[in-house]
């Protein structure tokens, strides 16, 4: 009896890992615009989504979960927050775009399984503000920089387990749809998603903590390949220049390496110091 018992739980298990993907083609574009302020609740497959409407601001901000199928890869800033890095979808037309909801209404929820995995990729606005210093307060990032996507599955209201994917790291950013696997968390019924980042300020994170997710629960397609980070131009402050022309004094001061050329200091990335 209790071998049926640990075979029928195992059974449970496997059939739950193939739930109905969520691939937001089930739901329209902008639906949230109809919306009443506060939590709103909606599927897609056999998962559970939730939309924060905050009307206290005049003109409506959303928060959690919001469906998009705009195509344009690049913004302008906060105005154009619905955008992946990109441009469009993983698959079909539709996917959602996270941020992070104050209230708390920052999970994906379900029955209990074993979730396979999904696809994520950077939102346009999140890139703009690490690769440029055009979106205040965000700064652009340095080799020293991470962007991570922080996931923690839950059983019953408990965290059970969790990951961290890295957005943004050694100075390069996921600017395509790459796979993330979420088995290794094991059986859970509720995704919880947040952001961290190494650009902070006395509010929290400057980074605009959006991301873009498509096809929730699917499993890892046998011909993927992992697509390659972009780089994150790095300006060295240095002009391209023959060296025999220049003439460099490299020296210590205060335990740091320095470089003189034409009178003017500069670190060991090329940064200028005063």
């Amino acid at each position: 009896m209790k071998k049926f018992i640990l075979f029928a739980s195992a059974l449970l298990v496997a059939l739950a890992a193939h739930s109905e993907v969520a691939t937001f083609e089930d739901v329209a574009a902008g639906i949230q615009e109809s919306w009443v302020s506060g939590v709103n609740t909606w599927e897609s497959g056999s998962y559970t989504f939730s939309t924060y409407k905050d009307d206290a601001w005049g003109t409506p901000y959303y928060y959690a979960f919001v469906v998009s199928n705009e195509t344009e890869k690049t913004s302008a800033g906060l105005a154009e927050p619905y955008r992946s890095a990109s441009g469009g979808a993983h698959s079909g037309d539709n996917f959602v775009v996270w941020y992070s909801d104050f209230n708390g209404n920052n999970s994906i929820k379900f029955d209990a399984q074993v979730v396979e995995g999904m696809f994520v990729n950077n939102n346009a606005y999140t890139v703009g503000g690490i690769t440029t210093n055009d979106f205040s307060p965000a700064r652009k990032f340095t080799e020293q920089d991470t962007l991570t996507l922080v996931l923690g599955g839950k059983l019953n209201g408990e965290v059970v387990s969790g990951k961290h994917v890295y957005l943004a790291v050694d100075g390069k950013y996921i600017a395509d749809w790459t796979y993330v696997s979420l088995s290794e968390l094991g059986q859970i019924d509720e995704l919880q998603i947040g952001m961290l980042s190494t650009d902070t300020g006395d509010w929290g994170v400057n980074t605009p903590t959006y991301v873009c997710i498509d096809d929730f629960g699917a499993a890892r397609p046998t011909d993927y390949v992992a697509p390659e980070m972009t780089v994150i131009p790095m300006e060295t402050g240095l002009e391209e220049i023959a060296v025999e022309d220049v003439k460099v004094t490299k020296f210590l001061y205060d335990g740091q390496l320095l470089i003189k050329r034409d009178g003017q200091l500069f670190n060991v990335q090329g940064i200028r110091v005063k």
